[in-house]
């Protein structure tokens, strides 16, 4: 597939930036897998820093006593420095402001996505059987 882009190697890592760079805070719709991320705008001196829909891959976020922003997938990588340590739950992301955003919004959070029917017992044996 041909892009606008250009990337040194074959790595998965490379598309973030370009992701983001072309649809914002969507790019995370776009993913599918496990992974936390950061990526920085040194240009606006801006983060954001996300966590995949399942929640696989771990992501803590806190602070220093002079205010750093410390951001990390193994808590002890700063717990003994931070003075506050938060946890980004799955489907979230954070920006400077450090404020979670929930960007993962599925089908079956609707509550009137929930079926009513009763269930057929034998109908969903054999649903199962089919599926394995």
């Amino acid at each position: 597939m041909k892009t606008k882009w250009e990337f040194p190697t074959t790595s998965d890592s490379y598309l973030l930036g370009p992701l983001f760079f072309d649809h914002g805070v969507n790019m995370f719709n776009l993913l599918s897998g496990m992974f936390a991320t950061i990526i920085y705008d040194a240009e606006r001196k801006t983060f954001i820093a996300a966590r995949d829909h399942v929640g696989i891959i771990p992501c803590y976020y806190g602070t220093g006593k002079e205010g750093e922003i410390y951001i990390t997938n193994e808590l002890k990588s700063f717990s003994d420095v931070a003075v506050s340590i938060n946890i980004l739950l799955p489907g979230q992301y954070i920006s400077n402001d450090l404020k979670p955003v929930q960007w993962y919004f599925p089908e079956w959070h609707d509550i009137e996505y929930i079926p009513t029917n009763k269930v057929d017992l034998t109908v969903l044996r054999n649903n199962l059987i089919q599926s394995v």
